[in-house]
């Protein structure tokens, strides 16, 4: 009897786990032309874990620099590679279909803050293609919107006449269910396994 106490306690622990939430707040900032980026994820509304972002390119050594110049690819090569990835995706559009709906269904998309002020060498030019700028962005953030409902957005564009300028702050913070974050794995695992199987079923003829 006391071993089955147990295993309900337990079954209950790891469903109670199950439903609860883990959100990652990821933030970037382009201010004079340096960049600063972070990842933070909260479990459970307790713990705290910080991903540092690396942003500087490493540059290549001369020796790599040097073979990357000679490798090459044939015609023969890009049709060989687009037909396999046309392929993979024609087995794999079932399970893509189902991962973006997953995906939608369960991702919260708790903030959005984008927010940019830029400056371009005519005055006349900035104030002009600021309807541009403020459409294209919008546009961006309404195809978010639909795919993942935004619950509170936060848009800013500021143009600047006196001088050349462009720097840009986003901040999002998404949310999902830790049950859900198993079952898009298991789709995007099955998704790479498809890719898989078929690249290596042409590679071995």
């Amino acid at each position: 009897m006391f071993f089955a106490y147990i295993f309900i306690f337990l079954v209950f622990i790891i469903g109670a786990l199950f439903c609860l939430s883990v959100s990652a707040e990821i933030y970037y900032e382009y201010i004079n032309k340096v960049q600063k980026a972070r990842i933070t994820i909260r479990l459970f509304k307790i713990i705290k874990i910080k991903i540092p972002v690396k942003l500087n390119k490493e540059k290549k050594s001369d020796e790599k620099k040097a073979s990357a110049k000679k490798e090459s690819f044939s015609l023969e090569k890009i049709k060989t590679i687009f037909s396999r990835i046309t392929d993979a995706l024609s087995n794999a559009k079932s399970d893509i279909y189902a991962l973006f709906s997953s995906i939608s269904k369960h991702l919260v998309i708790k903030k959005v803050l984008f927010e940019t002020e830029y400056g371009l060498k005519d005055a006349a030019k900035t104030g002009m293609s600021y309807g541009a700028v403020w459409g294209v962005v919008s546009c961006t953030l309404s195809a978010i919107d639909n795919f993942s409902e935004i619950k509170n957005l936060e848009l800013n564009i500021y143009p600047v006449f006196d001088r050349e300028c462009f720097n840009l702050r986003t901040n999002c913070i998404i949310s999902i269910k830790i049950a859900h974050i198993i079952s898009i794995g298991i789709k995007i695992l099955k998704i790479i396994n498809c890719f898989s199987k078929i690249i290596t079923k042409e590679e071995s003829k």
